[in-house]
């Protein structure tokens, strides 16, 4: 129909907190602060309906992605290669295996020795570990972040680094 020859694509604008963005497929957040942003998207056709979509989201960081923050910081030419080592292997040593045994009683029916059924409480002890990070170990990495300060480590690299091991240490 005559209808669908005129409509068709005419504008899309894509806004991170408000700021306008380029209408890609991903969005590098690697720039961007920890915490909460806004999306907000808007698309036009050549008749002039409009839909909009808007998310809020947050950026937050763990163990893994800092990890990725240092290597990013290495590859851009914010930390030396020496700093880099050091921090990626200090950071890994902060994730420590937590093990914890607990004993669970359970009432089991059993057959006695005349073959009629018994009740009996018997006891296990039950294993979980897990890995868990050790925020200890994370504050004496923003002492070593101080250390390298502008001595390797230069002043982004610094701040990005800092904000994610702050929020690992508070999260």
């Amino acid at each position: 129909s005559a209808m669908d020859d005129d409509s068709g694509l005419f504008s899309l604008e894509t806004r991170l907190d408000g700021a306008v963005i380029p209408s890609v497929g991903t969005i590098d957040l690697f720039y961007n602060s920890l915490g909460n942003h806004f999306f907000f998207a808007s698309s036009t056709d050549n008749v002039g309906n409009t839909t909009t979509s808007a998310r809020a989201f947050r950026v937050v960081a763990d163990a893994t992605s800092t990890l990725s923050d240092i290597q990013r910081a290495y590859t851009l030419g914010w930390v030396t290669k020496k700093i880099s080592d050091d921090l990626t292997k200090k950071l890994k040593a902060c994730n420590v295996k937590k093990t914890t045994i607990t004993s669970v009683t359970k009432t089991v029916v059993v057959t006695g020795k005349n073959g009629k059924p018994t009740t009996k409480k018997v006891t296990e002890k039950v294993t979980k570990m897990e890995i868990v990070f050790d925020k200890n170990c994370a504050r004496a990495i923003l002492k070593e972040l101080d250390k390298y300060r502008n001595k390797g480590l230069n002043e982004q690299a610094y701040a990005v680094l800092k904000e994610d091991i702050n929020w690992l240490i508070n999260h």
